[in-house]
């Protein structure tokens, strides 16, 4: 236990000379910041993530659905569903909106199921939804649907 609290410097929150903040987002990097960012969303919204399979810190008063086989869209398509059925189900679901996680999704490109639908998401997410904002460093993006 003492090794691995050493490793992993969290007694430095403990002593005070790290803040909780900067812990968190040298070992989580710009996700604590993202989550922080959806508590700004209207109460009781839904967020699909796409490519992101945590949760933890998901403001309590939405409802966040996370990617955790990273498959929302993979497994759609090779079920055999097109963009526009997939965005249409996640719409009727109670989406309003979606989480996407770029360096999920370059992470999950290279041992993907469906590697031939996969850069479909960014033309089928253009088409239906619209960016909201951009993360730091542009590894998340939320969008919205458009009308």
């Amino acid at each position: 236990l003492i090794g691995y609290v050493a490793q992993t410097h969290s007694f430095e929150v403990v002593l005070g000379t790290v803040s909780e903040e900067e812990f968190l987002f040298n070992k989580l990097s710009t996700y604590p910041a993202v989550m922080r960012q959806l508590d700004e969303l209207p109460e009781n919204s839904q967020v699909r993530f796409l490519f992101e399979l945590r949760s933890y810190y998901c403001p309590e008063n939405m409802t966040c659905l996370t990617d955790s086989l990273f498959d929302f869209w993979g497994r759609a398509r090779r079920e055999g569903m097109t963009p526009d059925e997939i965005f249409e189900v996640w719409r009727a679901n109670g989406d309003d909106y979606v989480l996407f996680f770029q360096s999920g999704y370059d992470a999950t490109s290279l041992f993907s199921w469906t590697p031939d639908y996969d850069p479909e998401i960014f033309d089928a997410l253009a088409e239906h939804m619209m960016p909201v904002w951009t993360s730091d460093g542009g590894f998340y993006t939320l969008y919205t649907w458009r009308e």
